[in-house]
């Protein structure tokens, strides 16, 4: 059994990116996958205005 240290950031940010909840660790916004992800929101968003 795999043991996870779930207040990490790169714990957290996984977790944010794949439910959407806010994440415990302020620490886990500046992970790449939480920077990936909302970076298609923005581009999504702009062609919407467009």
């Amino acid at each position: 059994m795999e043991v996870l240290d779930l207040p990490s950031p790169e714990v957290q940010a996984e977790w944010h990116v794949k439910t959407v909840y806010f994440s415990i660790n302020p620490a886990a916004y500046d992970q790449n996958i939480v920077k990936d992800e909302w970076g298609k929101f923005r581009q999504q968003r702009k062609r919407t205005l467009q």
